[in-house]
């Protein structure tokens, strides 16, 4: 009997489209300091919805990406077409550091961002809450 070896493959999606993405700026009027002249690497990370079992929450998962003082949010769903998913928040002239966390409430998706001057709280509509819109 041949013996059976498990493997993983990478899927790259179709990259040929231009991606959209919703461009905001913000001026923080944080004060010169000396942390601003640190530097920071490009770092990444994701979450994932707790509660699977729904149809809208299920393999949906959001991935960002920081360079300098550019959070890049992408919103991703293996089992639903999302649109306006993407969004590219620039700080200016102020680095953000390492530590973005996202927390799920019943209402919200709250993302926190530190930067050298503060830290800024990103507030989006949970899946949930369409979901409830629409039935209604």
């Amino acid at each position: 009997m041949t013996a059976f070896t498990l493997s993983y493959r990478e899927v790259i999606s179709d990259q040929t489209l231009l991606e959209n993405w919703r461009e905001i700026t913000l001026s923080t009027g944080g004060t010169q300091s000396t942390l601003q002249d640190i530097k920071v690497a490009e770092r990444a990370n994701g979450f994932c919805y707790e509660d699977s079992t729904k149809h809208h929450t299920r393999n949906r998962f959001i991935y960002w990406r920081i360079n300098y003082d550019v959070l890049e949010l992408v919103e991703h769903s293996l089992d639903v077409n999302l649109t306006g998913n993407r969004v590219r928040y620039r700080f200016i002239d102020t680095p953000i550091l390492d530590g973005i966390s996202v927390h799920e409430t019943y209402e919200n998706v709250i993302v926190l961002v530190p930067t050298v001057c503060s830290v800024h709280r990103l507030i989006f509509p949970h899946p949930d809450r369409f979901h409830r819109q629409v039935r209604a």
